[in-house]
């Protein structure tokens, strides 16, 4: 507790909180279990020392904790408040007392049923916030908070220090998050959105199907090393990775973001709804075959209209060679039949018919039509 006010004058930790114990520390300061003295809630704190901050930080940083305190998902991590000191800011969120996805994958065998379990919540949470604008850019499993072993529907998403608001399709461009998790764009320094999240998502899966095993990187590899094989990665699966799930991760390891799946297809993807439907496409494969359609269908109605209007001569024209005489030449006509029977693709065209031949309209369906064009 003297730690946790030390340096500090007027408002301190003790003066908001009554310390119970340590839950974990990382590179920004230290998480402690604690009882909100006004509220008398148990809540866990996020401890900043401000020196390791610029001023810059620090008013991003409330900025964003005000954004995420309005935030409300049975799969997020509840904030309270931010408080302040002289030398340090606590961010107060829920307390969640199951310990990490991080610390349950090294200690449990994880099986297909529950590996659904988590990736649903996961994928819900992740749905919610690119719903609200707000990008992550830091999942992974020692950032996800387990209520209740028994039941692994109860995860929570927490530890939003790299989090990011997007307005209006607005995309950054910094670095940020752990190494190993880090989407192509990410680790390339371009612009990036919300598809690094689900890049994110596409990891988690991996090592939860193949006991915590990285699918890309190897033991005491560089950084660099690792972000070459992002360029062209190469994906290699075992016995306990199920082909349907194989097919969920590549839709979220696209190494093009627009190819990458959305939260909301993963979500009714069917090794996640274990219902036998169709697998949803990602948006440029949808984008392609509507293409494809349209092309398909263009030159379908140019061979129909061609094989309506196919030219007839009338046998009227004919010239009759036992005749010596020359009468005057008759113009000749071109038809086409239009029948009730007729496929219905055919029919379909009558009105384009009446357009194209004004002079000569269709009469209304009363049997067989002749279309006749005087040229």
């Amino acid at each position: 507790m003297e730690q946790l006010d030390s340096g500090d004058y007027g408002d301190k930790f003790s003066s908001f909180f009554r310390y119970y114990k340590d839950l974990g520390e990382g590179s920004f300061g230290k998480v402690v279990k604690a009882v909100d003295k006004y509220t008398g809630q148990i809540c866990a704190v996020k401890i900043i020392k401000k020196r390791k901050l610029t001023e810059e930080i620090v008013n991003e940083m409330r900025k964003e904790a005000s954004v995420l305190s309005e935030l409300d998902h049975p799969n997020i991590v509840k904030f309270f408040s931010v408080k302040e000191s002289n030398l340090r800011i606590f961010i107060v969120m829920e307390y969640v007392r199951g310990g990490t996805l991080g610390a349950y994958i090294k200690t449990k065998k994880i099986s297909e049923r529950k590996a659904v379990q988590v990736m649903t919540g996961i994928f819900q949470a992740v749905e919610y916030l690119h719903n609200h604008g707000i990008v992550h850019r830091d999942l992974k499993p020692d950032n996800i908070l387990i209520s209740h072993y028994h039941d692994l529907s109860t995860l929570k998403i927490a530890d939003f220090g790299l989090s990011t608001q997007l307005e209006n399709g607005f995309k950054v461009d910094d670095r940020c998050g752990t190494v190993l998790y880090m989407a192509p764009e990410q680790a390339a320094h371009r612009a990036y959105s919300k598809e690094v999240d689900i890049w994110s998502c596409g990891i988690i899966l991996y090592k939860l199907l193949c006991k915590g095993n990285h699918p890309l990187y190897t033991h005491s590899e560089k950084a660099q090393s690792y972000f070459n094989k992002l360029k062209n990665p190469i994906w290699v699966f075992n016995k306990s990775f199920p082909p349907l799930a194989q097919n969920l991760f590549l839709k979220l390891m696209k190494t093009t973001p627009i190819e990458r799946y959305t939260a909301g297809q993963a979500l009714a993807h069917p090794w996640i709804t274990k219902n036998c439907t169709e697998i949803p496409k990602t948006y440029l494969e949808s984008m392609r075959i509507y293409d494809a359609e349209i092309k398909l269908r263009s030159i379908l109605y140019a061979c129909l209209f061609i094989s309506i209007i196919t030219p007839q001569e009338n046998p009227k024209t004919i010239k009759n060679p036992a005749r010596n005489d020359n009468p005057p030449e008759r113009k000749k006509t071109f038809s086409a039949k239009i029948n009730d029977k007729s496929p219905r693709i055919y029919r379909h065209y009558k009105t384009f018919y009446d357009s194209f031949l004004s002079k000569s309209p269709i009469r209304p369906n009363t049997g067989k039509q002749r279309i006749k064009i005087k040229v």
